[in-house]
């Protein structure tokens, strides 16, 4: 392989270790919860879609319902609503790393290997914008009030509009206390899949300009190279003897 192809596939070349750090990237936590500035919770890519939460320290995620039982504290993970959306964090990596690999090894034409990850760029940078915008606050409050209805003791004896009121005023109050932040993982593969873009910018561009460069430093042909010979002319007259 000259230094020409190798120029030509820098984007290919690139594109599979910017995959792999995606692909991880997957698997760690993209959103913190914290109630109050304490972080009690976190998701990763893989959990952000099926619908599932880490807790931190094994602490209730509201605060609402301190007398949960012991099987319910010793649950390592709180349901939330699934995004299965954002499986597209998993099948896009995978699909970074196949078309880099192909491109490197002259599957595919740098032209087409250039667009696909551009493509995959562009969805990826969708994706990361999508998953910084969600809030988990309301996802923990529905929660936490369906397992206070499916609770066997009910509401305590003598309960009354009072004591409803009193519980709406505590969950407006943690709700308000409840906040879901980003991680600097998840701005970092925002980060690499703007370099996915660029990686395919370069697998649709370099070559060309490779070419143009070529053919603009090519030096030019010596006068008269390739031209048929002039014609032979004609041998003078003997002078007589």
């Amino acid at each position: 392989m000259d230094v020409k192809e190798i120029q030509s596939k820098i984007g290919s070349m690139v594109s599979l270790p910017l995959g792999l750090l995606l692909l991880i990237f997957f698997f760690v936590p993209w959103l913190n919860l914290t109630c109050s500035g304490a972080p009690i919770g976190r998701a990763s890519g893989w959990q952000l879609s099926v619908g599932t939460m880490s807790k931190v320290e094994q602490q209730p995620l509201s605060g609402l319902n301190q007398t949960q039982d012991k099987k319910d504290e010793k649950d390592p993970s709180e349901t939330i609503e699934a995004r299965p959306w954002f499986f597209l964090g998993l099948i896009l990596p995978l699909a970074i790393l196949a078309v880099g690999a192909m491109g490197f090894l002259d599957k595919m034409p740098p032209a087409g290997a250039g667009k696909v990850l551009i493509a995959c760029g562009v969805i990826g940078l969708i994706v990361m914008i999508l998953a910084a915008a969600v809030d988990y606050s309301g996802d923990i409050m529905a929660e936490q009030k369906a397992k206070q209805a499916q609770a066997p003791e009910g509401a305590p004896p003598g309960a009354g509009p009072a004591a409803a009121a009193m519980q709406k005023q505590m969950e407006d109050q943690v709700s308000k206390n409840l906040a879901t932040e980003t991680t600097g993982i998840l701005w970092l593969s925002l980060v690499l899949y703007i370099l996915v873009g660029v990686c395919g910018a370069a697998n649709l561009l370099l070559p060309q300009i490779l070419g143009s460069i070529g053919s603009a430093q090519a030096p030019p042909a010596p006068p008269g190279e390739g031209a048929p010979p002039p014609p032979a002319s004609p041998a003078p007259p003997t002078p007589p003897a």
